[in-house]
């Protein structure tokens, strides 16, 4: 159940007392994996037979693990260091990172019972940077685990879904959860990190595809995406979609790639104009009629690639006014609701050819 596993630490030994820093690196450099390969050799009854082969012809236990040493990395210096640096979320820090990595969170994270959700949790702090290293500790410290990060068990014989984007993707991922946390369709991954734009892509696609084949790998990039001086718009979103499309089809050959069109920008309608004198984001937002011609640059890119097109932007549109919170690209529950339905009936469509 993955709302469980995202609201609250269920799955947890009973905690071991905290060891000091040269412990637990012994510790998490001989931990073993106890699991057998899911799905491996296991024969296909679904109705999704097709798409749930292809899921099993790469042998693995877990479609992550963490290729950073938490204890090395996350040494005293390291949180005074990264406190000091953090000066635009300088009320966020407490002094006590360190301790609280040390006493609390790692042993936390090594008495998962469950291998897969114990990599998984080591996968995601080992990636955080900045503020949101702060965010993953409180995720421990104060009990309150984002859906957005949740660990998602493959059931066999399902065939698996990665959705990647930005915050608004994760954003519909917190919904999505809900939703379809017991979904008989598919295994449902959500994005392991804000992807953000296509220079977080080149960086670190190969990290958050993981080590399992995909089915099906929705992606988008368009609010992170910006225009630099003599720049153009065309050459450079289709180039940068040409580089993610390449390592998708690298890593997942065989899978299904679907394209989201980016979410309308505030200046898209005039429900959500916001007011240059209260808007403190005002000028970071894409401009009236920005985020159509991305998508238009979308549509025939992609359309001459055999990628599904998922319109979110139309989906979105006709319900701004009431969806998209003043002065903000991000939506409230309701718009994340309609989104997730929308990601739903073009993957699941998908999945039942």
């Amino acid at each position: 159940n993955i709302t469980k596993n995202t609201t609250s630490h269920t799955g947890l030994k009973k905690k071991s007392s905290s060891a000091d820093h040269e412990n637990i690196a012994t510790n998490e450099t001989s931990s073993s994996n106890p699991t057998k390969s899911i799905g491996a050799g296991q024969k296909n009854t679904t109705k999704n037979a097709n798409l749930a082969r292809n899921s099993t012809k790469k042998s693995t236990s877990c479609c992550y693990h963490s290729k950073v040493n938490l204890t090395q990395k996350f040494t005293r210096k390291f949180f005074d260091d990264t406190r000091k640096n953090d000066v635009a979320h300088a009320g966020i820090w407490n002094g006590k990172e360190y301790d609280e990595w040390k006493n609390v969170v790692y042993p936390a994270i090594m008495n998962y019972s469950n291998y897969c959700e114990r990599e998984w949790r080591k996968f995601i702090l080992g990636g955080a940077s900045g503020m949101y290293i702060r965010t993953e500790l409180n995720t421990y410290t104060k009990h309150s685990v984002s859906r957005r990060y949740g660990f998602v068990p493959d059931q066999a014989d399902m065939p698996r879904v990665l959705i990647l984007g930005d915050s608004i993707s994760g954003g519909t991922w917190e919904v999505f959860s809900k939703l379809f946390s017991n979904s008989s369709i598919a295994n449902f991954h959500g994005p392991p990190d804000n992807c953000g734009g296509f220079s977080r892509y080149s960086a670190f696609l190969t990290s958050w595809l993981g080590e399992c084949p995909w089915d099906v790998i929705q992606f988008n990039v368009g609010m992170h995406f910006h225009l630099k001086p003599n720049e153009s718009m065309d050459s450079s979103y289709r180039e940068g979609l040409a580089m993610v499309v390449e390592q998708l089809r690298r890593h997942s050959p065989a899978a299904s790639l679907v394209f989201a069109f980016t979410t309308p920008s505030p200046f898209d309608s005039n429900d959500t104009t916001p007011d240059e004198a209260t808007c403190v984001n005002y000028h970071h937002f894409h401009k009236k009629g920005f985020v159509s011609k991305l998508n238009d640059i979308a549509r025939d890119f992609v359309s001459s690639m055999n990628i599904t097109i998922n319109d979110r932007y139309q989906a979105i549109l006709p319900f701004i006014g009431q969806q998209q919170r003043p002065c903000d690209i991000h939506f409230n529950e309701a718009g994340y609701k309609l989104i997730a339905k929308q990601d739903i009936s073009v993957i699941s469509k998908l999945l039942s050819k």
